[in-house]
């Protein structure tokens, strides 16, 4: 086995000047997890990251949240 995460599922949209990747992976010891990146231009060649990472507890509480 080795030291890097799965990737599970991938996807990406675009809004405005904004663009979303959504990345559904796997840890190394099995746990399933949800990244999700906002990237935007702030100037030519330069790109701001932001991202979180929901676990499954997390994501229960999240839908929790949007119902």
């Amino acid at each position: 086995m080795d030291n890097f995460n799965t990737d599970l599922y991938s996807a990406n949209f675009k809004t405005g000047d904004r663009t979303y990747f959504i990345n559904l992976l796997e840890s190394k010891n099995g746990a399933k997890y949800v990244k999700i990146t906002e990237s935007r231009k702030v100037a030519e060649n330069e790109y701001q990251k932001n991202r979180i990472m929901l676990f499954n507890e997390d994501l229960r509480k999240l839908a929790k949240v949007l119902n």
